[in-house]
């Protein structure tokens, strides 16, 4: 029986019979009916690759002085929105004044918000005028730059600290011209003062201490050392 089985199994299947076309330059006809695989069929869909239209080639290359000339109203706005918040602070720190203790807590919280919302506007308004300034700087080293070659010199790029020191200087030209010689000094020490918090930062303690007296961790008593709990005897005495 299994013999006959096996062979009835491995027998050839008879072909169907292709059906004849109506012509020769007819497409053959087939059945569409096809059994269905073992396997579920996985349907690949079409990864999804995240893009940003500003970094697309068909958007050109950034160009600040182009976008400063498109977009410069915004510092405006920056300036005359800090100026609201700032005339609304001031009122509202004289309603807080003079306010009956029912509107107190509301108005603590209003000068709050406002606050809030004047130091973000302050600081957008730096930011801008930080931007400005270094923009300014770049711009006028390009023409000079390009002046030079134009009289012969052979080409130059800026390295990062040229350009580094170039924006500090601009910078520190700018406080010269707003607020003098008094407001470079104190943004200097201020930026003294601020590189050595860093430096106490990174050392263990400071030179001179003993370790512990600095912003590194103090050591512990080892066990059984003299002046401390473990200096005891490890012997018992018998009392009485």
């Amino acid at each position: 029986m299994k013999g006959k089985g096996r062979a009835t199994d491995d027998a050839p299947k008879p072909k169907q019979a292709i059906p004849k076309r109506k012509s020769k330059n007819a497409p053959v006809e087939m059945n569409s009916k096809r059994p269905v695989p073992r396997r579920k069929l996985e349907v690949e869909e079409p990864k999804v690759v995240p893009r940003d239209p500003r970094f697309l080639p068909l958007v050109g290359e950034f160009s600040s002085k182009r976008f400063q000339a498109q977009y410069g109203f915004l510092s405006e706005m920056h300036t005359e929105e800090m100026k609201t918040l700032r005339d609304n602070l001031k009122r509202a720190r004289k309603l807080l004044a003079h306010s009956p203790g029912a509107l107190r807590a509301e108005r603590e919280r209003e000068v709050q918000r406002l606050e809030r919302a004047y130091k973000r506007a302050e600081s957008v308004v730096n930011r801008d005028r930080r931007e400005k300034i270094d923009q300014d700087a770049l711009e006028r080293a390009a023409r000079e730059e390009k002046e030079k070659r134009k009289a012969g010199k052979g080409s130059w790029f800026m390295k990062k600290s040229d350009k580094k020191e170039l924006l500090l200087k601009a910078k520190f030209d700018a406080l010269a011209a707003s607020g003098g010689q008094a407001a470079v000094r104190k943004a200097i020490e201020k930026k003294q003062k601020k590189e050595s918090q860093k430096e106490k930062k990174r050392r263990p303690f400071a030179p001179g201490q003993p370790a512990g007296a600095g912003g590194g961790a103090p050591r512990k008593r080892a066990h059984g050392a003299p002046g401390g709990d473990g200096g005891r005897s490890g012997k018992r005495r018998r009392v009485g």
